[in-house]
């Protein structure tokens, strides 16, 4: 009788080992997955750095810098393109399914292209305008002999527009057309505008303006992405340009 006690004690001791032992195992797997700290958004504004060759923009808190500085400088700057929303981040680009520096105005996206460094083509708005408006049917050149049709989309620009897409930058800049002119309300602001779409912009026609360089102005296609993608803090926007 005195024998079987040290048995059953042994025995006790061996099952409670496993116990512990398979505790042990099943807590070192994967755990519940928690709440993921996320990064700031792109969109939060950052103090002025003061450094040389580096633009910061009171009124949006962002700043623009280098090739992203030159080609805003170049090809319309404030007018044209707005201020910055954002810094310079990393986004997947949706065509390449490729990581691409990038940057959003209010009225555009600037890419970053290293495979054209060097040319004129290291830097190009991003195709919002296509984005936003899905090609259009080809449609015959029109008769008004002051309008100029674009064989390649099959679209007809009148003269006022198109002065005003080679005043600021041409095809390299604003892409084809993609639609005829047309009447939209604009998102961001809820008033009623005759547009056209081009690959990479929308074009505004504003009366209110007759007479003045801003009667043409692009739509606020960044402001409308930034939003879409959810890089604000809620689903308003720090519109800066009316």
């Amino acid at each position: 009788m005195f024998l079987q006690r040290p048995r059953r004690i042994g025995r006790a001791l061996v099952l409670l080992f496993a116990a512990i032992t398979t505790a042990a195992l099943i807590g070192s797997g994967p755990a519940v997955a928690g709440p993921i700290r996320q990064p700031s958004l792109p969109t939060v504004p950052v103090p002025d750095p003061h450094q040389s060759g580096v633009k910061w923009f009171q009124p949006s808190g962002h700043t623009l810098r280098d090739t992203f500085l030159t080609y805003w400088a170049n090809y319309g700057g404030l007018a044209q393109f707005g201020y910055p929303i954002t810094e310079e981040f990393t986004e997947l680009n949706s065509a390449t399914q490729k990581p691409q520096t990038v940057q959003y105005f209010e009225r555009a996206r600037f890419e970053k292209h290293p495979e054209n460094a060097g040319s004129k083509y290291e830097v190009l708005l991003g195709l919002l305008g296509r984005d936003f408006h899905s090609p259009d049917p080809p449609v015959a050149a029109a008769a008004n002999p002051s309008s100029q049709y674009f064989s390649e989309t099959g679209h007809n620009v009148g003269r006022a527009v198109y002065d005003y897409w080679m005043a600021h930058g041409g095809l390299f800049v604003n892409g084809y057309p993609i639609s005829e002119a047309l009447e939209e309300v604009n998102l961001i602001n809820g008033k009623p505008y005759t547009v056209q779409y081009f690959q990479r912009t929308r074009y505004e026609l504003h009366p209110e303006n007759t007479g003045t360089p801003y009667e043409i102005l692009l739509g606020l296609l960044g402001t409308q992405a930034a939003r879409q993608k959810g890089y604000f803090a809620d689903s308003g926007s720090p519109l800066v340009t009316p």
